[in-house]
């Protein structure tokens, strides 16, 4: 049972992690899939 509560807290800290230096990086989904000519949201 220990085991498993180790791992379960590596998960969270490794996925919170990787999380934080990714919107460093400006590596998000959102980021990476935007383009000029999306016209996503815009009214006009």
């Amino acid at each position: 049972m220990k085991a498993f509560i180790a791992a379960l807290c590596a998960a969270v800290v490794i996925t919170v992690g990787m999380n934080l230096i990714l919107k460093g990086m400006n590596f998000s989904a959102e980021t990476t899939t935007t383009s000029p000519n999306a016209r996503v949201g815009d009214d006009g």
